[in-house]
């Protein structure tokens, strides 16, 4: 299983590349290729390949999509091949699933993720809404995706941590995962301009 992680700050605030590289240290001697990054203003995310399937060679990190969305995406979806026929996709088979992911959230917003069948868990940006969706498979499988809260955090809600691995940590030991998860496995984080 990749790891996935990310930074979202409040509006006017940019993520610098040395706060996702402090994120990335605590993971980084688990994956099994080069990792990467993304920086798009006030929102960072990351992937560390950990190749565990067939197709998941064909995820090379967080992907940009139409409109400025952004998606890091860990795991498969068996039903690939169905959405890229009814997305209108050429040749499934060399598509990375993130691709498909992205297409099936520009067709049908946050209801693609009752779509998609698999083991999985992803972060994703939508420019347009300027929500972070964080979701995952509804089997509940071994991919979690946790946001993190701080006293820092607290104290400013509009910013956000997520990750994959309880592991990820962004500057001090004692971050615990937010207890708060919707019933349908997906969790939306949408931020508003500070007052």
């Amino acid at each position: 299983m990749s790891i996935i992680y990310g930074l979202l700050k409040e509006h006017g605030v940019r993520v610098t590349e040395s706060e996702l590289r402090h994120l990335a240290a605590a993971t980084e001697r688990y994956a099994t290729g080069t990792g990467s990054a993304h920086i798009q203003g006030r929102l960072g995310m990351g992937f560390q390949p950990y190749s565990s399937h067939l197709r998941s060679v064909l995820e090379q990190g967080p992907t940009s999509g139409p409109g400025g969305d952004a998606l890091c995406f860990d795991g498969r979806l068996d039903n690939y091949k169905e959405l890229s026929e009814e997305l209108s996709l050429y040749d499934p088979d060399a598509l990375s699933d993130s691709r498909i992911v992205l297409a099936a959230f520009a067709q049908w917003s946050e209801a693609s993720f009752s779509r998609f069948v698999g083991d999985w868990a992803l972060a994703l940006w939508s420019e347009k809404d300027q929500s972070l969706y964080l979701a995952r498979d509804h089997a509940c499988g071994p991919r979690r995706i946790n946001p993190f809260i701080s006293p820092e955090i607290m104290l400013a809600p509009e910013r956000s941590i997520f990750a994959t691995s309880k592991a990820k940590r962004y500057g001090r030991p004692t971050w615990t995962p937010s207890t708060q998860e919707r019933p349908s496995s997906t969790s939306r984080t949408t931020t508003q301009p500070a007052i």
